[in-house]
């Protein structure tokens, strides 16, 4: 039976917050089990209500009805269990209560759907000073998180700057290599800040011809003078890190260098301006079979990858006899070249050009010498000979014995 045939292998499965999932995710082998082949809950459907880890049986069920059980485990997941809210202190002047997603300083990596409460009820926000604060943080499937952070209480100043009344947030920049970004690009809230507002680097402008993430200050300069400086983090990528070039084998024939790019299958993906070099020098051409070679692969903005293929030499070469007829000494041949000279008897061929001497007759009782011979050309044609042969024997046979007859 199938049962008996097949062994069904189980695997964790993982699976978020209130989603079902398929009871076949906890085999692992199921492209070797036989089609039809389906899956069931053995004891009714999971709780996938409550996040944690526990055991689960699934019924396979075969084409010819026979069934195998297989014991494997769900984990699930929440929102909480997935995300890390990260806290960022907060500043407000005496009598303004701050909005408690002031307090998270990674938002825009949390869920959307995802809302902020003060944990323990609204901050005092009358009194000068600093004081920890609480924020709850509910995702969208129900889970919390809860994170500490400060809030600082500040005596409203008289004639307050730009500066006291706009906080920008900083985001990280993505930039390619050779590209230096607009400071500004490090700003999440510019559209929150009063026009006017310039951004400079901080530090002076950051190394964008080395690939890999690093920390860059932006300032920001207000209209009324006033400045914020805001820390953030700058991505550079090169074309190495954005492109993936795929091997492909390539063939040759023998003292035939190809051209290193043909061991690249995807290069219409590839930047213009892509070239290719063999890594290790040019390979070896004048043996034919397959090796390995290394191609490289040179971008524009001068990052280079490295792909390994194969190269197989083939030597066409062939021997091809000079007039077609390669006997090889075997057996032996009619030699038909000069099919209209039907009295020249059977010709051997040795080796040699035999060159028919004109009018020449073979002796009718000569069987001596006369041989049979494979039959490989044209049937027709030397049926009549033989015929005609026949004929010409009696008739000279009858010619001889009339002959002797007047004698």
């Amino acid at each position: 039976s199938d049962a008996h045939k097949y062994t069904p292998e189980g695997q964790p499965i993982n699976t978020d917050k209130g989603v079902m999932p398929n009871p076949g995710d906890g085999i692992k082998n199921k492209g070797d089990l036989p089609t039809g082949t389906t899956y069931t809950w053995t004891n009714g459907e999971p709780d996938v209500s409550t996040p944690g880890t526990k055991p689960v049986t699934i019924t396979v069920h075969y084409p010819d009805g026979t069934t195998d059980t297989v014991t494997t485990t769900i984990t699930v997941t929440d929102d909480a269990d997935k995300y890390t809210p990260k806290p960022n202190p907060i500043n407000t002047d005496k009598g303004h209560m701050p909005d408690p997603s002031e307090g998270i300083g990674n938002k825009g990596d949390l869920p959307t759907g995802t809302t902020y409460t003060w944990t323990n009820g609204e901050p005092d926000v009358n009194t000068p000073g600093t004081k920890p604060v609480t924020i709850t943080v509910t995702y969208p499937d129900g889970s919390t998180d809860t994170v500490t952070t400060t809030i600082t209480v500040k005596e409203p100043a008289k004639n307050p700057t730009d500066a006291d009344k706009y906080t920008p947030e900083g985001q990280p920049i993505n930039t390619d290599k050779g590209v230096m970004p607009n400071p500004g690009d490090g700003i999440k809230n510019k559209d929150g800040l009063p026009d006017g507002t310039k951004y400079e680097w901080a530090n002076g402008e950051p190394d964008v011809n080395t690939p890999g993430t690093k920390p860059v200050t932006i300032t920001v300069t207000y209209p009324d003078g006033t400045t914020d400086t805001v820390t953030t983090t700058i991505t550079v990528t090169d074309d190495a890190d954005k492109y993936t070039p795929e091997p492909n084998p390539i063939n040759t024939d023998k003292g035939h260098m190809p051209d290193p790019s043909e061991g690249i299958g995807n290069k219409g993906d590839l930047p213009t301006g892509t070239d290719y070099t063999w890594t290790n020098g040019e390979p070896d051409v004048t043996t034919p079979g397959t090796r390995e070679v290394s191609i490289t692969v040179h971008y524009p903005d001068g990052s280079t990858d490295v792909v390994t293929t194969t190269i197989t030499v083939v030597d066409d070469k062939t021997t091809t006899p000079e007039n077609g007829n390669n006997n090889n000494g075997k057996g032996n041949v009619i030699n038909n070249d000069n099919q209209g000279n039907n009295n020249q008897g059977n010709v051997e061929n040795t080796g040699s050009t035999v060159q028919p001497s004109a009018n020449k007759t073979t002796p009718t009782n000569n069987t001596e010498n006369t041989k049979t011979l494979p039959q490989t050309g044209n049937d027709t044609n030397k049926t009549a000979s033989l015929v005609g042969l026949g004929l010409a024997s009696f008739a000279a046979m009858f010619g001889l014995g009339k002959k002797k007859r007047q004698d």
